[in-house]
């Protein structure tokens, strides 16, 4: 199995967070993560569960597909 391209992920979370005007240490409060771990998972230098990136497309109302893909 490919392994998924972090960066790409983050980019995707940080572009919707910006989108909907929200700030990284407040989405950090509602995922229950630091902002240091929220800002190192948009800059794609840690791996994300799978648990977090369906706690991100609850929050994003979006698609699993929309935060893996460019």
């Amino acid at each position: 199995m490919e392994e998924p391209d972090y960066k790409t992920i983050g980019i995707n979370i940080k572009i919707k967070r910006i989108r909907q005007g929200i700030s990284q240490a407040k989405l950090a409060k509602l995922l229950g993560v630091s902002a240091a771990h929220l800002c190192n998972i948009e800059n794609g230098k840690v791996k994300i569960s799978l648990k977090m990136l369906y706690k991100l497309t609850g929050f994003f109302k979006c698609s699993l597909d929309d935060l893996l893909t460019v």
